[in-house]
């Protein structure tokens, strides 16, 4: 009786396990599905956070993601969906954080990163346009990245995860976290058992193939309240300007 009551809990273990990997960390990605995609790593800490090409020499991502880093001690790993050793690593020679970023209220969370040599032309790597028409609430985007696939993970996947998200209003979004200031530059998205965690932050949001929103910040993870992200057609015209 014993060792039936254990195989029992051992099977349900194990499939709420596989229920609450796919539920967090989204669908395993495939090759070369996301070539604009980039991990953003740290020489002493590893992958950090997440971004995307927009030009040969230039990743758009968070602010936060770079706000206490040095150039030096960062650098880019791009045309790969793992985080093992694979993929082409590019030195970074720059960062362009936006003048009024807040680092308290994630106000203006933005920045770019310019690396030493161009990325384009390296493998499995493309960039991915600029959205500069209105989002509006209902449509469907997909969100890629590496973060962690529970609360509790003690480390980020070893592979790119993604998850197609709804935008919703921004009111809505004001009212499902009432105790956040959240500015007319975001944009929020929602999708019941889906959303951000850990190792997300600066992660593309792309809608129709055109980069429409940079993961800002959620409230970790997946428990029923929208992800906050940063508009890029709200601040289309400093992208376009800086990273020349």
């Amino acid at each position: 009786m014993m060792k039936i009551l254990f195989v029992v809990l051992l099977i349900k273990s194990i499939l709420s396990a596989e229920v609450n990997d796919r539920i967090i960390g989204g669908t395993l990605a495939a090759d070369r599905q996301f070539p604009y995609q980039v991990s953003i790593r740290n020489q002493s800490l590893g992958h950090v956070c997440g971004g995307a090409i927009i030009k040969s020499y230039w990743v758009i991502t968070a602010a936060r993601c770079v706000f206490r880093a040095s150039p030096s001690s960062t650098y880019i790993v791009v045309g790969t969906i793992s985080l093992l050793p694979s993929g082409t690593t590019f030195p970074v020679s720059k960062f362009v954080i936006h003048p009024q970023y807040d680092d308290g209220t994630l106000k203006n969370n933005i920045a770019l990163i310019q690396t030493s040599d161009r990325m384009l032309g390296a493998p499995k790597t493309a960039l991915v346009p600029l959205n500069i028409d209105v989002t509006l609430p209902g449509e469907m985007g997909v969100l890629s990245g590496w973060g962690k696939l529970t609360t509790s993970a003690p480390s980020f996947p070893t592979s790119l995860y993604y998850a197609n998200v709804s935008v919703i209003s921004l009111s809505q979004c004001r009212a499902a976290l009432p105790q956040y200031t959240i500015d007319d530059n975001s944009l929020c998205t929602y999708t019941s058992g889906y959303g951000s965690c850990d190792g997300d932050n600066g992660n593309p949001f792309v809608r129709n193939n055109m980069l429409t929103g940079i993961m800002s910040w959620g409230i970790p993870c997946a428990v029923g309240k929208p992800d906050v992200l940063v508009n890029v057609t709200s601040y289309a015209c400093w992208i376009i300007t800086n990273a020349n």
